[in-house]
């Protein structure tokens, strides 16, 4: 199926995990497909297996904890493509420094919270601002922001993940109703560790 052909989506934190499998899907229903990652070697690798299946991909290092980086992605995807369609937002610091430091509110590091939420909050609301004038311009968009089901229920640990997550939730929720009379639908993904 070709559902998407001729649209445009970038994929903010696309070289692994589900937003590498979010991109070959896109792509396989028809999209071109912008994957940005801090990991430039994931997102080429990427890029590279849509492009050897047919596809058309660019791979854009960025830094989602970084606003100039994010409107840097959304302004290459739409000087390479000619527009966006979709933005899938799909980071968060998962790595042994931040997460694996985020205990509970008592162990509180303030460091740790800080990197946390300038990656997986500031940066999902960095990469909106970025991309609501282009779709506002445009008549229309969709975003998808990959939440976590940490933000609903209360775990021993990861108090700062947990918190960052439910701030994209109530991002979301601002942003749906108050631009969906443009044409931009906001949407988000919980899920759950297995």
């Amino acid at each position: 199926m070709q559902r998407l052909q001729g649209k445009v989506a970038i994929v903010a934190g696309g070289a692994t995990g589900i937003g590498a499998a979010t991109a070959f899907r896109l792509a396989a229903e028809g999209a071109r497909v912008v994957v940005g990652d801090i990991n430039l070697d994931g997102a080429r690798a990427v890029a590279d297996r849509i492009t050897e299946a047919s596809g058309q991909a660019l791979a854009v290092h960025f830094n989602l904890a970084d606003e100039a980086s994010c409107q840097r992605l959304v302004a290459t995807a739409v000087e390479t493509f000619g527009g966006v369609d979709f933005l899938h937002d799909n980071g968060a610091d998962l790595s042994s420094q931040t997460l694996g430091r985020d205990g509970d509110l008592l162990n509180m590091e303030v460091e740790v919270w800080e990197r946390t939420f300038h990656t997986n909050l500031y940066g999902f609301a960095y990469t909106c601002r970025a991309i609501l004038p282009h779709f506002l311009q445009r008549g229309g968009g969709a975003i998808v922001n990959t939440t976590s089901d940490g933000a609903h229920g209360g775990e021993p640990t990861r108090v700062a993940y947990a918190c960052s997550k439910a701030g994209v939730n109530a991002l979301t929720r601002h942003i749906a109703p108050r631009w969906g009379s443009g044409n931009i639908r906001c949407n988000a993904v919980s899920p759950a560790l297995s």
